[in-house]
C-alpha cells in the first residue's frame, strides 16, 4: 500500500492527502518531523543516523538522529514511530520537545522536488528512560558524536547532509 501524506499549499492550508512518491514529483508541499535525540547525561551527546550507501538520497552521509513523513492525519508527535523504526529507541511521548518549524525547498538529482515544512524536535534521553530494541532498521546505522566533534575542520562540510546543519545549530544552543 502507498504511503499517504497531507499536502498543502506555500501557507500551510490543507489541501488533501496524495502517495508520497507523487507528491515528490509534483513538488507539493508536505509536512515532515525531524528529533534531535540528545543525551541528558554524557555531556549532551547527539545521536546521528549514517544513511546506508544504497540510499535514493544523501547516501552515505551523516543526518539527523530520526526523520520522516507525517503520514495523512498524523500529528507531529507521530516522529515518535520514525525513531523507533529508524533506531529502535523506544521513548515516551512526554520527553518529545517541539523546537519550531523549518522550511526547505530542494530539487534532487532523482528528478523530485521537495517541499517540506520541518517540524524540528528535541528528545533528551537517559539510559532509564530508554529502550534499545537491538539494530538501527531502514538502512541507517546510529552514531553518537561528542558536541566537540562537530566543530573540528574535519567534519565541516563533509559527510553531514546539509539540510541538517541548521538543525544541529539549534539544538546546540
Amino acid at each position: 500500500m502507498a504511503e499517504r501524506i497531507d499536502i498543502y499549499d506555500a501557507n500551510l492550508h490543507h489541501l488533501g492527502a496524495m502517495d508520497r512518491i507523487e507528491a515528490h514529483l509534483q513538488g507539493k508541499w508536505h509536512r515532515t518531523v525531524h528529533c534531535w535525540v540528545v543525551s541528558a547525561e554524557r555531556g549532551g551527546q547527539i545521536l546521528l543516523q549514517k544513511r546506508s550507501d544504497t540510499m535514493k538520497n544523501f547516501p552515505g552521509l551523516l543526518d539527523v538522529s530520526a526523520a520522516g513523513h507525517l503520514e495523512a492525519g498524523e500529528p507531529v508527535e507521530a516522529g515518535l514511530r520514525e525513531v523507533t523504526e529508524e533506531l529502535g529507541i523506544e521513548v515516551d511521548r512526554s520527553r518529545l520537545h517541539h523546537l519550531g518549524e523549518r522550511v526547505e525547498v530542494a530539487d534532487q538529482k532523482n528528478g523530485q522536488r521537495n517541499r517540506e515544512y520541518q517540524s524540528v524536535c528535541l528528545i533528551p534521553v537517559r539510559h532509564p528512560a530508554v529502550r534499545v530494541r537491538g539494530g538501527a532498521g531502514r538502512g541507517v546505522r546510529p552514531r553518537v558524536a561528542a558536541d566537540r566533534e562537530w566543530d573540528a575542520p574535519a567534519h565541516r562540510g563533509h559527510g553531514l547532509v546539509d539540510a541538517a546543519g541548521p538543525h544541529l545549530r539549534k539544538v546546540r544552543r
